[in-house]
């Protein structure tokens, strides 16, 4: 499973103009099956360097202890006539054990993605625990907007 990570630069009105880049971030389920049980553990793990390849222009971007601002979206699918945001939240069906970084929840339906930097690479390490029934739609988004271009340096 990945993450596509979308990020915007903007600038002033004498400045360039808008550069969007697109990088590819690894998540793991692990262990990864298509059908979990009430008790079942499952570890997420997100693990990247903290120098990113721009997966449009081959270029390579270094992310000095940035503040990605990613979110987990975690939804119950209960019925099929409505569209994926009309969906209940479904973080009351799970516990979270976070190991390293984690997930803190806002919503029922999201949670945000804190990851920990430890010089050369950024980690996100927790643990779901199912503890009611359903069918369960889980979604990582991630997009980046910086208005300053401090935190990104160019390879």
């Amino acid at each position: 499973m990945g993450l596509v990570l979308l990020c915007g630069f903007s600038c002033g009105p004498t400045e360039l103009p808008r550069l969007n880049l697109e990088f590819e971030i690894p998540v793991k389920t692990i262990p990864a099956k298509e059908i979990y049980f009430v008790g079942d553990t499952i570890l997420v793990e997100i693990l990247f360097s903290k120098e990113l390849k721009d997966m449009t222009s081959e270029y390579i971007y270094v992310f000095e202890d940035f503040d990605f601002k990613g979110a987990m979206r975690f939804l119950e699918l209960v019925d099929k006539t409505l569209d994926q945001p009309s969906q209940p939240g479904a973080f009351s069906s799970v516990k979270l054990f976070n190991e390293i970084g984690g997930l803190e929840i806002v919503s029922d339906s999201e949670a945000e993605l804190n990851y920990h930097f430890n010089v050369e690479q950024y980690i996100l390490r927790t643990n779901l625990v199912l503890h009611k029934p359903g069918i369960i739609l889980c979604l990582f988004l991630q997009e980046v907007v910086l208005m300053e271009t401090q935190a990104l340096k160019n390879l």
